[in-house]
């Protein structure tokens, strides 16, 4: 989810899977665990730590094989609140702060699909487990009910429901973490997926201000998402509001920064608008 590379800190996990090196930082674990905090059972709550390193490790490979198809190998870093991956490329880090296309110049006529694609196949790759576990309750003759909050939920499947409770909230926690948070992370709000991918459209369709609207788009939209969480969810939203809060704020100070460094260029700001 967020886009700087953390330090190397002792008690990491190192490992290579399918030959993509993978770094799980601690806070990672931390992480984890707070977001978990809500359920009492402690056993469940191991399935849900686990539920969350499996499905960021799937998005993050998601992002690794897009770099794959536009030539560039990648790594993973989990860490804070989701992952990274990164290709081995000097001239180009899945950072929103550069950009890239194939023939490697940069310049406000460059083709900005290779980063939405990549920005994409992320998000993809959680729909598309999500669809194999909806897929096998249909398989299998069992269902689900999947809660999108306190007072939303879906039956997803046919036949009885699963008997075994432990299975049952493991079903439940892959579909939150990879169509929940999925759908989370292409809200157009920096540094998420859906952040990179309005930047990428927004500048292919106007190279002088695509930047700067994407920003306040981002400020607009992390600002309500903050608003209508504490609302709808009410105290069990804190975390998520708090988030997108900053989320904003962040975006703001981005925007200020952008402004400054085109403070030159008085005809800009004269037509700038949104």
């Amino acid at each position: 989810m967020f886009l700087a590379e953390p330090g190397h800190s002792p008690g990491e996990l190192h490992f290579r899977l399918f030959g993509v090196p993978v770094r799980v930082h601690p806070f990672f674990w931390i992480v984890g665990l707070l977001l978990g905090m809500p359920i009492r059972d402690g056993q469940l709550l191991v399935v849900w730590i686990l539920c969350t390193f499996i499905s960021i490790l799937i998005h993050e490979f998601g992002h690794v094989l897009a770099f794959q198809k536009f030539g560039m190998r990648a790594r993973i870093v989990l860490y804070s609140f989701g992952g990274l991956a990164i290709a081995d490329r000097d001239a180009y880090a899945k950072d929103w702060g550069r950009q890239w296309r194939p023939d490697g110049h940069d310049d406000g006529n460059r083709d900005g699909w290779p980063q939405v694609m990549i920005a994409f196949a992320g998000p993809l790759a959680g729909f598309v487990l999500a669809a194999a576990i909806v897929a096998g309750l249909f398989a299998t003759g069992n269902k689900v009910e999947f809660y999108l909050g306190e007072h939303v939920s879906f039956v997803i499947g046919r036949g009885d429901w699963i008997s075994n409770d432990r299975i049952d909230r493991l079903v439940d926690f892959m579909l939150y973490l990879n169509v929940y948070w999925g759908l989370v992370n292409l809200l157009p709000v920096y540094p998420l997926d859906g952040g990179q991918i309005a930047r990428e459209l927004l500048s292919m369709h106007d190279s002088r201000r695509g930047v700067r609207r994407s920003l306040v788009l981002s400020i607009a939209t992390g600002a309500v998402v903050a608003a209508g969480v504490l609302v709808w969810r009410q105290g069990d939203g804190f975390f998520m509001a708090a988030m997108f809060a900053l989320l904003a704020y962040s975006s703001y100070q981005t925007l200020k920064a952008y402004d400054q460094s085109r403070g030159w260029d008085d005809d800009y700001h004269s037509s700038r608008g949104w």
